[in-house]
């Protein structure tokens, strides 16, 4: 009887976090139960895989709001099959040389995932640093000169002591895009990082949408990464029109 109501117990915590029904503070108590509850763990990846099977059904709807968002424009124009920006540059990359970056179209005339990341992806702009008269706090001050000198692999780990001084969420989404920006992208670890940001309401959860639309891009997740732009779209998020670029070059 006991076990029975436990169980019941996790899962009102995993519908309440998977729902957005908690508080800041809840959330960060229910993450920090996952990493000690083993059987809280494995319930709530059953859980949240259920809750994918769902979403995924429910796509089918966001796209014809998208559609009828369109239709109900009062202005008619019509969309080149290649956004400007792409257009830009891919001019660019030729004009570069043979060495440069070439986007390459498949037989539908389609611009590849990884094409259309390498196209849309920039490193964001670094945290201010301290100025005159502010108390240094060590680390994260040495992780924010490292990432605005492009040691972004290096950066990482020294970025992660200002977990200690500085907003959770601030800390995830710049080592998240450590992970984009170093030498070899990986792009796993970065999504990591970018869910938990968009997990609060914070200054970076808008910002962590498009990177983790463009980390699904690296990962060849064309489905998971046009419903990310696509949401992006719809709620008019940061990047959004870039983000309707990616959509249209994506194609059906």
């Amino acid at each position: 009887m006991k076990e029975s109501s436990n169980n019941t117990n996790h899962e009102e915590l995993i519908e309440a976090f998977l729902s957005d029904q908690m508080t800041d503070s809840e959330k960060s108590q229910f993450l920090k139960q996952l990493e000690s509850n083993s059987v809280l763990k494995e319930q709530f990846e059953e859980t949240k895989h259920a809750y994918k099977v769902t979403e995924i059904a429910g796509r089918k709807e966001l796209k014809e709001t998208l559609a009828d968002f369109e239709e109900e424009k009062t202005e008619i124009k019509t969309v080149s099959l290649f956004p400007t920006s792409l257009i830009l540059k891919v001019a660019v990359a030729f004009i570069i040389g043979f060495g440069g970056t070439w986007f390459l179209l498949n037989g539908d005339g389609v611009i590849s995932n990884q094409e259309l990341y390498a196209a849309n992806f920039e490193v964001y702009e670094g945290p201010t640093n301290v100025r005159d008269g502010e108390q240094s706090d060590g680390g994260w001050e040495k992780g924010v000169v490292l990432y605005n000198e492009g040691e972004y692999a290096n950066a990482i780990n020294v970025l992660k002591s200002g977990y200690q001084t500085k907003p959770a969420y601030m800390v995830d989404f710049y080592i998240g895009v450590c992970h984009l920006a170093k030498d070899k992208a990986d792009y796993q670890k970065a999504l990591g990082y970018f869910e938990k940001v968009v997990v609060f309401d914070n200054d970076y959860k808008q910002q962590a949408y498009w990177f983790k639309g463009l980390c699904y891009l690296g990962l060849a997740d064309t489905e998971e990464a046009k419903y990310i732009f696509e949401t992006i779209v719809l709620k008019d998020f940061y990047n959004a029109e870039k983000a309707k670029e990616i959509i249209e070059s994506m194609g059906k």
